[in-house]
């Protein structure tokens, strides 16, 4: 489990390269989803079940839509061998991502998220 927050840039082709720690922690298989407001989540393929959970776990009644949604847009892939993630331009577009980015990890999923300021 990883912990900390890294600022990344995005390319021009949708790639990011995360720091070894991370991209050692999470890969080599990984699933990029939809999160709620806006961000995207990033776990290892062997966790996104309890991700998915974990992140869109609720008490009210949409739970089960929600869940559909994001895992409904969800992007199996492998990291690079330097830890580069291609984000799809569907997920982009969701979270509107910009260039400049923050990754937050948080133990067990990491967010995708645009930098502030």
């Amino acid at each position: 489990m990883v912990f900390g927050t890294y600022e990344l840039t995005m390319t021009d082709t949708g790639t990011i390269e995360l720091p070894a720690e991370v991209a050692d922690d999470l890969g080599p298989n990984v699933v990029l989803f939809k999160g709620v407001r806006g961000t995207l989540v990033l776990c290892p393929e062997n966790r996104f079940e309890g991700c998915l959970s974990a992140v869109m776990e609720s008490e009210d009644r949409g739970a089960r839509e929600r869940k559909r949604f994001a895992a409904g847009g969800a992007y199996a892939t492998e990291l690079g061998p330097r830890g580069e993630l291609e984000i799809p331009e569907h997920l982009a577009w969701y979270a509107e991502l910009n260039r400049d980015l923050t990754l937050q990890c948080l133990g067990a999923h990491c967010a995708i998220v645009n930098r502030a300021g």
